[in-house]
């Protein structure tokens, strides 16, 4: 399923940011989705692994579940435009949230997003 990046912009206060290909994209303290484009790297503390996101998909999101599954390194591999969201913001959603909402929330980030 593809979300739409008009979705992520009216549940976060957010950025957008432009990235040409072959830049490395700058990690910290927020997540990603990818508005058009592709971006690749590498994901993973004790085991690293390559990852791949596409338009409709999000990175750099799974770390607020589980440490261990931080993002070492995006390059964009074509020029990309990315909504930028701080982690302070998802948690605003999560803690206004549902209970069982959220908790669906943060299974569904831990199972399946980068």
């Amino acid at each position: 399923m593809k979300i739409d990046s008009s979705f992520v912009k009216n549940l976060f206060v957010s950025d957008v940011i432009k990235v040409d290909a072959g830049n490395s994209i700058p990690l910290g303290d927020h997540f990603y989705f990818v508005n058009s484009g592709v971006v690749s790297g590498s994901i993973g503390v004790k085991r690293p692994a390559k990852f791949k996101a596409e338009a409709g998909q999000f990175f750099s999101l799974k770390s607020i579940i589980n440490p261990e599954d931080k993002v070492n390194s995006a390059l964009a591999d074509t020029m990309v435009e990315l909504t930028m969201v701080k982690y302070n913001e998802l948690e605003k959603v999560l803690s206004g949230t549902d209970k069982n909402l959220s908790a669906l929330l943060k299974s569904l980030i831990s199972q399946g997003i980068h």
